[in-house]
């Protein structure tokens, strides 16, 4: 079975309601919390949570999406107590935006964080190593 943060999801245009808590994920590329990898579409994500989670990967590693190829719509969406760990490509909220574009919409306060996600208390490590070992 897989979760959602695992899956290549090229044809998914909303997220409402996702929640991810007290989770380890890892995997090699594209790995998040939420959405791993988006290539067609527009994609929004509103009212979802990844919450004290370690996340971890080689590459194109995020809080909520690894890997966004398309237009990325965040709203009322939050990071609280997150770690993502990787070696290149690697952010709180998205891994990488390779061509793509995204935007924050009626999101709640943000602290030290101005575009509009709720980030409290997380950690992005960069390793010098192709290999994870956990978190």
């Amino acid at each position: 079975m897989y979760a959602l943060a695992h899956l290549w999801t090229p044809q998914i245009q909303r997220v409402n309601n996702c929640s991810v808590s007290n989770s380890n994920i890892s995997g090699q590329i594209s790995v998040s919390g939420i959405v791993g990898f988006q290539t067609q579409n527009v994609i929004t994500i509103m009212n979802s949570l990844t919450f004290q989670t370690n996340i971890s990967g080689a590459y194109y590693i995020g809080g909520i999406i690894g890997q966004c190829q398309s237009k990325l719509y965040l709203t009322n969406t939050q990071i609280q107590l997150v770690r993502v760990v990787s070696a290149t490509y690697i952010g709180i909220v998205v891994g990488n935006n390779f061509g793509g574009t995204y935007s924050f919409i009626n999101s709640t306060a943000v602290s030290n964080f101005a575009n509009g996600v709720q980030q409290e208390e997380c950690t992005v490590l960069k390793t010098n190593s192709w290999s994870i070992t956990g978190c």
